[in-house]
């Protein structure tokens, strides 16, 4: 018995570091798994709350008739990272709308200054 280990101890121990790599391998591959799983989950999340967001803000300043600079950019970095993430063209149709609003500025309002 002993002869036998000798002669095959090679086999023996790349047999056992197989199974040590193959069982470590199963693990990280199931957790990787979970980390997508989650990450388009989190994905599908984020623009169903651009979504959401997008359009209850157009619908608000085409509602009002106008809509400020600060508050155009705002949404059109909202839609930009909605179309980046793979959102579709529902939000779209409402956004043309917003653009196609009156465009105000705010006016200045002057602070006064007293130093008495």
């Amino acid at each position: 018995m002993h002869e036998f280990f000798v002669q095959y101890w090679i086999e023996f121990v790349c047999g056992g570091f197989m199974c040590l790599f193959s069982y470590y391998f199963k693990k990280a591959l199931k957790k990787v798994q979970e980390h997508t799983s989650k990450q388009v989950i989190i994905h599908e999340g984020v623009i169903a709350l651009l979504y959401d967001r997008l359009f209850n803000t157009c619908k608000h300043y085409v509602g009002r008739g106008y809509i400020y600079v600060d508050e155009l950019r705002n949404v059109e970095n909202l839609y930009t990272a909605y179309y980046a993430l793979g959102g579709n063209g529902t939000v779209t149709e409402i956004f043309k709308r917003l653009k196609a609003l009156p465009i105000r500025y705010h006016e200045k309002k002057e602070v006064n200054n007293e130093n008495s």
